[in-house]
């Protein structure tokens, strides 16, 4: 038995670790797959967001420079003659003779500090700072001298940055702008192929984000020149202008300027040609405005975001590139969402966490009982084997000698009383084992409920226990009722005075067992008390420990103290509390006894008594 437990014990430690290791790989492997399912939907919100940001952002930019791309070249002067003008009586004026006012005269744009003109000399003109008499024309009529002189501020400090760079006007060279522009767009277009070709997610899908919003705005600026030049050709035909316009103009492209304390200015600038000269058209953006107002407008979507000049557009990435501005949006931290306590995936690892442990717990409960009862069956046959092994051996020696007349006939006697004695130990053990075997299999262990009283059940259950105690050397005390003798053994009950009688008899044996040996007694009390019999058998031995209060009742097990484990085969108090609930009572310790121990039978007493 101890082999085979000891294997138990050692398997059973290994198979729960091996569960518990699978059920934490698996925890483990569904808890990243959770993880990884609900960082790629937040990676796909944020790039949701910035997909977002960068049209709005692109929706607010892109008319502003799609309307100055369609602005013709003559409105960067400040009064400027018709190609064609007639008198009220449709009689043709002289070229020159009429001057119009430019509509940037009086444009005012938060996102543009100064529209201005550089000619191949180097001089810095603007339509909004008129010179000598055409600036008293404009402060009369059209403008104010407050708004001229702030433009001219805005003129004088363009004028320093122009003289900074030591090149004159090359700064703003109109044809290697252009050139410049189509190299980036071209390059751009080139980085976006690629990121199509080598990441097919999510680059590819940022490069191609990019693509659209380039050519959304590049349509939008085509609209634009195409309706303005309809409306141009449209006037032309009314007057049927015989003249040939060989002016044209470029189109804008963004140029970063950056100082030496690290501020960027942002230029849009374009080449214009009319009557063989060229020169270059710009305008001063006014970027802290422009980026205020990019990022107020997008403060729900990218509440941290920043915008940041580049002057390479080719090395940033498409999706955080703009397409109007040469500016990369860095979106900043958007946070991660907290995992939620609870999940449908969580809750069903923790019921099966607590389903597995749970089982390993009843399987160990289990195998413990298993093995414990397994080890008590072991110590029940080797207890049953010692306790009929010694009855036996007095029988046939006992027997050998008497028919041998080994024993004088003074002597028979006590031979054949202790033959007696050793019966009745062997009949109660067999009656033991049977009452045992009934109760294992489920069968009524009472069968019959005889009406007697107290007196007679107690004189016929203890009669032959006080015999068997007196030859132990024990004095069993008996005392029925407490002053009222009378009316205790005079009381009815309806039960099986057998079944009783096996029970007192444990009882009282277990007592002669631990009965002290300096004043060997053994006292049963009965008593009457709410309706009910109570017999208490006690002795005056060691008594029962408090850990074995309630395992001294289960079968195969014995009480120990510190006199030691008594023979004995552990049926007697399981089999006799059966019985007594058997008979509607119960057996219990009582531990209201100071000295030895104590146990109490409650049996019912019967009606009308």
């Amino acid at each position: 038995m101890t082999t085979k437990g000891t294997r138990t014990w050692i398997l059973y430690p290994i198979c729960a670790a091996a569960v518990i290791a699978v059920l934490a790989w698996t925890t483990h492997t569904l808890l990243c797959l959770e993880r990884s399912e609900r960082t790629a939907g937040l990676e796909a919100d944020r790039q949701e967001r910035i997909r977002l940001a960068l049209w709005r952002m692109e929706s607010i930019i892109a008319p502003r420079r799609a309307e100055e791309a369609a602005r013709p070249y003559f409105h960067y002067a400040a009064f400027y003659a018709p190609q064609r003008a007639y008198t009220r009586m449709l009689a043709p004026l002289q070229p020159g003779e009429v001057l119009v006012p430019s509509p940037l005269l009086t444009l005012s744009d938060p996102f543009f500090k100064l529209h201005f003109q550089v000619d191949a000399a180097g001089n810095v003109t603007s339509p909004q700072v008129p010179s000598d008499s055409l600036r008293d024309l404009a402060e009369e009529f059209y403008t104010t001298h407050e708004a001229i002189a702030a433009a001219a501020v805005q003129l004088a400090a363009l004028r320093g940055i122009v003289t900074t760079q030591g090149a004159g006007p090359n700064v703003f060279i109109s044809v290697d702008n252009e050139l410049r522009q189509l190299r980036i767009n071209r390059d751009l277009q080139r980085k976006v192929q690629k990121y199509q070709d080598e990441n097919p997610q999510q680059m590819a899908q940022s490069a191609q984000e990019w693509d659209n919003r380039a050519s959304s705005w590049q349509n939008i600026q085509q609209q634009i020149v195409t309706r303005n030049t309809s409306k141009v050709r449209q006037s032309k035909k009314v007057k049927q202008a015989d003249e040939k316009d060989d002016a044209r103009a470029g189109t804008f492209a963004p140029h970063w300027e950056r100082s030496n304390d690290g501020e960027w200015t942002l230029f849009l600038l374009r080449g214009a040609e009319a009557g063989g000269t060229r020169f270059t058209q710009g305008i001063w953006a006014d970027w802290p405005a422009i980026r205020a107002e990019l990022l107020r407008s997008v403060a729900d979507l990218l509440p941290d975001a920043a915008i940041k000049p580049t002057d390479d557009p080719t090395s940033a990435d498409p999706g955080l590139l703009l397409a109007s501005v040469p500016a990369v949006v860095d979106p900043g931290p958007l946070g991660t969402a907290s995992a939620p306590l609870f999940t449908p995936v969580r809750g069903i690892l923790g019921l099966s966490w607590i389903v597995v442990l749970a089982a390993l717990v009843v399987v160990g409960v289990v195998l413990r009982a298993s093995v414990d009862l397994s080890k008590r069956r072991g110590e029940f046959v080797s207890a049953v084997t010692h306790e009929l092994r010694t009855p036996l051996t007095t029988f046939r020696m006992y027997c050998e000698m008497l028919a041998e007349g080994m024993v004088k006939d003074d002597a028979q006697q006590e031979y054949l009383t202790t033959l007696q004695d050793e019966s009745d130990h062997l009949s109660r053990l067999v009656e033991n084992v049977l009452t045992y075997a009934r109760v294992e299999q489920g069968r009524q262990i009472v069968v019959r409920r005889d009406r007697t009283t107290v007196g007679e059940l107690i004189a016929q259950t203890t009669s032959r226990a006080a015999e068997r105690a007196r030859r132990s050397g024990v004095y069993l005390i008996v005392s029925v009722g407490n002053g009222s003798e009378d009316a205790v053994a005079s009381a009815e009950v309806a039960t099986d005075p057998s079944a009783v009688e096996q029970i007192l008899t444990n009882l009282i044996d277990n007592a002669i067992k631990y009965a002290c040996d300096d004043d060997p007694r053994v006292g049963l009390s009965v008593s009457r008390a709410d309706g009910e019999l109570r017999i208490i058998v006690s002795d005056n031995g060691p008594g029962v420990a408090a850990r074995d209060a309630e395992s001294i009742f289960e079968p195969f097990l014995r009480g120990s103290n510190s006199h030691g484990v008594k023979q004995g085969v552990g049926l007697g108090l399981a089999i006799s509390r059966q019985l007594a609930r058997g008979l509607g009572g119960d057996l219990r310790l009582d531990r209201a006894s100071s000295t030895g121990a104590g146990f109490v039978l409650t049996l019912p007493i019967a009606a009308n008594t």
